[in-house]
């Protein structure tokens, strides 16, 4: 697959629309444009980021896809961007009735409610857990996420594992039930030390993340 340096990354761009912005990453690479759309601005802003500091490393880009050699998807690797974008609230909402996921490549998340921590003094239920609709979208709207094959093997044996019915919460905390924010907060930040460089890590891009 053919490499080139000859790379150039523009500012991001933004667009207004009825259901909700949506915030667009432009580059070129060897003279042909490239544009990736994203629901949020820390997602493209993320992308944006990741594409400038590949540059400035002096990594190769593919030609054909526009893509950073680091960043193809790889057997030990894959970017968190093309693995689903969902946000934490959206995950831990999902049920193991929303996967859709085949042996053999791409599946999908149908994402349809959020469930955001907010202690069960701020809930009619008294459940530490709200459930709210999609960020940005009407009553009862809902969104597909894809799934990257390396993503869609580690919850299929994660729902067989556990032996997970289709009713069954995707993301169940250590007792069962939802999964507590503290959690995915500590494992978040773990992953962000693990990928990011001092620098990255450091940045307001990077805190973002």
């Amino acid at each position: 697959m053919e490499v080139t340096y000859d790379v150039r990354v523009w500012q991001l761009e933004a667009h207004e629309r009825r259901r909700g912005n949506s915030y667009g990453v432009r580059w070129g690479v060897d003279g042909q444009k490239h544009r990736k759309t994203f629901q949020t601005f820390a997602l493209a802003d993320g992308f944006r980021a990741e594409l400038v500091t590949a540059t400035h490393h002096g990594v190769p880009f593919h030609a054909s896809t526009g893509l950073p050699d680091q960043h193809l998807p790889a057997a030990s690797s894959t970017s968190w961007y093309d693995c689903a974008g969902l946000r934490p609230e959206e995950a831990v909402a999902l049920l193991v009735r929303d996967t859709g996921l085949p042996e053999c490549g791409w599946g999908e998340l149908l994402v349809h409610a959020t469930r955001p921590e907010t202690g069960r003094h701020w809930t009619n239920t008294g459940h530490v857990h709200h459930e709210r609709n999609l960020k940005g979208r009407g009553e009862d709207d809902s969104r597909v996420a894809p799934a990257h094959p390396e993503l869609g093997a580690i919850l299929r044996d994660l729902i067989e594992q556990h032996g997970l019915s289709n009713d069954d919460i995707l993301f169940q905390g250590e007792r069962g039930g939802l999964l507590a924010g503290s959690v995915y907060r500590r494992v978040w930040a773990k992953a962000r030390r693990a990928s990011l460089s001092e620098a990255e890590y450091d940045s307001s891009t990077g805190k973002r993340v």
